[in-house]
């Protein structure tokens, strides 16, 4: 498709996916992996809006499955440092 309107596209999105995460990016810290993963879908997601394309469809669930589990395996991780323990 169409370079520009692609990429426009996909900046929509991304920074769409990326504003709750604005703190960690001005303090220079890294996404959390599944951010990425996350991001990686909705670029091929974004794609499918202009053109069919098999490949897309195929990676775009292949990443949102990453993210599945990452995601699970980070919150687990939030929600076990949040824990207190009874004394």
């Amino acid at each position: 498709g169409p370079v520009k309107e692609n990429h426009q596209g996909i900046g929509a999105i991304w920074a769409a996916l990326l504003r709750p995460h604005w703190e960690l990016i001005r303090d220079g810290e890294p996404l959390p992996a599944w951010m990425v993963t996350l991001m990686m879908a909705a670029l091929k997601i974004d794609r499918l809006r202009l053109v069919y394309n098999k490949d897309s469809y195929d990676d775009a669930i292949i990443y949102l499955k990453f993210t599945e589990e990452l995601q699970k395996e980070w919150q687990e991780e939030k929600d076990k440092k949040n824990l207190t323990v009874p004394f």
